[in-house]
């Protein structure tokens, strides 16, 4: 069980997070909608690479917050 001051806390570490990704996929979309038809060059495929890494990594970590956030809140009095 997660006391309520660390669900605040897991809370608000949520809402960065999807700030966080939002933006990354905002900046991705930017980034895919930049490429030229041809002659594509290899900094662009690997920028993309990179904002996708960063996406997956916060995904995984929202996904990790998320799981605390669901488990049962324990009030702190026996």
């Amino acid at each position: 069980m997660i006391h309520k001051e660390d669900k605040n806390v897991l809370g608000s570490r949520r809402n960065e997070l999807l700030k966080d990704i939002n933006q990354l996929e905002k900046e991705l979309k930017q980034r895919e909608e930049q490429l030229p038809a041809h002659s594509i060059r290899p900094h662009q495929i690997l920028a993309i690479e990179k904002l996708e890494e960063k996406i997956k990594q916060k995904k995984e970590q929202l996904r990790s917050v998320e799981n605390k956030l669901s488990k049962p809140q324990h009030s702190g009095v026996s």
